[in-house]
């Protein structure tokens, strides 16, 4: 629950914290709040007809000219002792109960019902004990209401208030600002001591300065000139505003922690600890434009890795957004399953025309893991369509990704994320990665003559005749840890799958589209292969849709020409939708349209340049790029994988979101990022790593 109040403490007693809450109250009522007052402890209480009156309370309420109920009055001031003395002192000499701040709490919630703010006014400092276990300050912080301290302007006022200030940021409270007040008469004090001090309390504390009031010998006598001299003294106006900002606030992070709290309760993150999850305050997105991404309070951050991989244009493009808003109008969803739309059939179209040569039929799936599940089906089913029958077995890369469901997992096991599924997985023989930051064969890039892929080459001469296809991730194995390799691997692959008759499934989900300064990182190796997988990009990143493309000689193998059933019995309810098509359509129309590949040419020098200064910083750690993929792998002597998870927490600190894979630190922006934007990012990494030293 959000309390509305103010709470005005001193830096000791008789600063004046009386006259600045009564001054307090005055205004808020006259600005037409329905405001309250309390003091919840005050000893010195004189006593008329039998009962404690508390002088604080009378004065705020005569000066704003306000009567209140005995039983609001008891509320607001629950706490009364004879003796001038601090509140747990004058309880045990009176023998009566000490003051309870949960009863002072529950007072305080009374009042709430009826009015807002509440000014309340302490008793003493922020230290002064109120019973045997707590302090004003723990009151204060149970409260949990912003704070004005009132100091005074006399010798030693710097040091009082200094340390007044560290103790309630200590105790996690918001402190408006302070309000000065000179209890001495202006004759026995040095105006120009006071101002000096004044300025470097406020420069020292970095806190706002709401009034330096003037010496009144005797506030109560005089009460129409106390207000005079509040008002004039005291800039209420900042007062208010302040408040108000506060409350705006708190209500942005009540609605963050509600947020939290049913996040917590009821939603399950992919790809995250829970435990470590619900120990950080994380932040919500509500909504995305151009590169950034920002929460509910209205922080801004730097997408720094493209939200997984797939947001090319950045967020609210608005060309995407009409594509969504105008098939919505028309055709929401219709089945592919022997019958047909327009959307499908043009986007098919659309991706024969661009892909490289030979594939010139799509079949659609929703994202990558039904892509790859559809793909290795094709390739079995392919085989068995021709009359083979014996080859039933897929040769992969050791730590390649295509997905978590178990037939992609079969395909690209990564031990981190997949050993619990391993029994129930059907392996397949694993080639050596092609893993150049940590080069098996230690080659530098001058001398390697891609060495590793002798163990592609032997898996696939013995292997050959029992083997439906070889799927790769061409150029970058990206959950391996952004694993750049050579365009020579994939040339000696395909040339090798087509000695031996093997199909070659390319999995460019990730990095389709631009993203390897290629239209596909085929492209860049000039290689066509049997089957390539589409996703991410292909919608820009705003609706899930994936692709499956075939040639025509595998698409032919599923005719049922001599009356043998040969169908596909494969599909999935939103395969090839209307609006993720027509969508898909405004994405490829739009990489067109802003020369996307022309345009990110100039950045992609800029992304490699930045990454190599930041993998300096790290002790020399490796860089690779690939177009518009830049990753620093952490060396041991920078720290590796646990330095790679405090630069990724400073970064965030920072309003720049990216997300290690082990000991590998990486930037995958949105393609559209301005030259400048670029800039921006690569300097908040630096900036973290070199706060990670």
């Amino acid at each position: 629950m959000m309390r509305k109040g103010i709470f005005i403490t001193g830096t000791d007693t008789d600063v004046g914290k009386t006259f600045i809450s009564a001054g307090l109250f005055n205004y808020f009522c006259l600005k037409g709040y329905d405001a309250g007052i309390m003091k919840p402890v005050q000893s010195g209480c004189p006593e008329l007809e039998g009962k404690l009156i508390a002088p604080d309370i009378e004065f705020s309420l005569e000066l704003a000219g306000k009567r209140f109920s005995e039983e609001k009055r008891l509320l607001m001031a629950p706490y009364k002792y004879k003796l001038a003395c601090s509140p747990h002192l004058a309880a045990e000499i009176e023998k009566t109960g000490h003051p309870d701040s949960d009863y002072i709490l529950n007072c305080f919630d009374k009042l709430a019902s009826s009015y807002s703010p509440i000014i309340v006014e302490g008793a003493g400092g922020i230290l002064v004990p109120i019973n045997k276990n707590e302090k004003m300050l723990d009151l204060m912080k149970k409260l949990d209401i912003p704070v004005i301290l009132v100091a005074r302007t006399a010798l030693g006022t710097i040091n009082h208030t200094l340390l007044s200030l560290k103790a309630l940021s200590d105790a996690g409270l918001t402190t408006l600002g302070i309000i000065f007040n000179n209890t001495f008469p202006a004759a026995e004090q040095d105006d120009y001591i006071i101002k000096e001090n004044i300025k470097f309390i406020e420069r020292e504390a970095n806190i706002k300065v709401l009034g330096v009031v003037d010496y009144l010998p005797d506030i109560a006598s005089d009460k129409s000139k106390a207000a005079e001299v509040f008002k004039t003294c005291v800039n209420c106006t900042d007062i208010e505003l302040l408040y108000n900002e506060y409350l705006g606030r708190q209500t942005q992070n009540n609605t963050q922690n509600v947020l939290r709290s049913d996040d917590i309760k009821y939603l399950w993150h992919p790809y995250t600890d829970i435990k470590n999850f619900e120990r950080t305050t994380f932040p919500i997105i509500k909504h995305g434009k151009g590169i950034f991404l920002y929460d509910t309070e209205g922080k801004k951050y730097f997408d720094g890795i493209s939200s997984w991989w797939c947001v090319n244009f950045g967020h609210s493009r608005h060309e995407l957004i009409e594509a969504i808003k105008e098939q919505s109008a028309s055709l929401q969803h219709s089945i592919l399953g022997g019958i047909s739309h327009p959307e499908a059939i043009q986007l098919s179209k659309k991706l024969a025309k661009i892909t490289p040569e030979g594939l010139n039929h799509a079949f659609y799936a929703s994202d990558g893991s039904s892509a790859t599940e559809a793909a290795l089906k094709i390739a079995l089913q392919y085989w068995c369509n021709i009359g083979v029958t014996n080859r039933t077995k897929f040769i992969c890369l050791e730590d390649g990704y295509h997905g978590d469901t178990l037939g992609a997992i079969g395909v690209g096991y990564v031990e981190t994320f997949h050993k619990n599924f391993k029994p129930a997985v059907k392996e397949s023989y694993r080639a050596l990665s092609p893993n150049c930051a940590d080069c098996p064969f230690k080659k530098e890039a001058s001398t390697c003559n891609i060495e590793c892929f002798t163990s592609m080459e032997e898996l696939i001469i013995q292997h050959h005749s029992s083997v439906a296809a070889v799927i790769v991730e061409p150029l970058c194995q990206g959950a391996a840890g952004i694993r750049i390799y050579p365009e020579e691997y994939l040339r000696r692959l395909a040339k090798l799958c087509n000695q031996y008759e093997i199909l070659l499934i390319a999995d460019e989900i990730a990095v389709g589209f631009c993203r390897t300064g290629s239209m596909f990182a085929c492209d860049r190796a000039g290689i066509s292969p049997d089957i390539m997988l589409l996703g991410k990009g292909l919608t820009g990143g705003y609706l899930p849709m994936s692709a499956v493309m075939v040639t025509d000689t595998i698409y032919n193998s599923f005719r049922n020409n001599d009356g043998n059933d040969r169908t596909f019995y494969h599909g999935h309810t939103f395969s090839g939708n209307p609006i993720t098509s027509h969508l898909a359509i405004a994405a490829l129309t739009l990489y067109k349209d802003l020369n996307i590949l022309e345009m990110i040419q100039p950045k992609i020098k800029q992304l490699k340049n930045g990454m190599e200064e930041i993998g300096k910083l790290l002790n020399n750690s490796y860089v690779s790029t690939l177009g518009m993929i830049a990753s620093v792998h952490l060396n041991k002597e920078s720290g590796g994988a646990s330095r790679a998870k405090r630069i990724k927490e400073e970064a965030l600190s920072n309003n720049l979101i990216v997300r290690p894979l082990g000991n590998t630190i990486y930037l995958w922006p949105p393609l559209i990022s301005t030259e400048n934007e670029l800039n921006e990012m690569l300097s908040l990494l630096k900036d973290a790593v070199k706060k990670t030293i």
